[in-house]
Order: C-alpha cells, then sequence, then structure tokens
C-alpha cells in the first residue's frame, strides 16, 4: 500500500514502475527459455 500512496503522491513516476516490471519479465522469459533443449520432446525419446 505504501508504493501506491507514493505514486499518488507523485513522488514514484508510474514508468519507472512499468519499465522496472518489464524487465523483471524479460528475465523470467529468458530464463525459461534457457531451460529449454530441442530434444527434450517424448516423441524423441520414444524413438
Amino acid at each position: 500500500m505504501r508504493l501506491l500512496k507514493r505514486v499518488a503522491q507523485g513522488e514514484l513516476r508510474l514508468n519507472r514502475i512499468e519499465a522496472f516490471s518489464d524487465a523483471v519479465f524479460a528475465i523470467i522469459v529468458t530464463l525459461l527459455v534457457l531451460e529449454l533443449s530441442p530434444g527434450s520432446t517424448r516423441s524423441r525419446q520414444r524413438e
């Protein structure tokens, strides 16, 4: 709630919060993509 009060009072700009959340999302997606490997599907394991 304190964060919302700071945004409402103009102490914290909304675009900074948006940029931070975009960066967090980009890092998470990157980590998920790095976990993938091309030969890890079940159909290839059966052959």
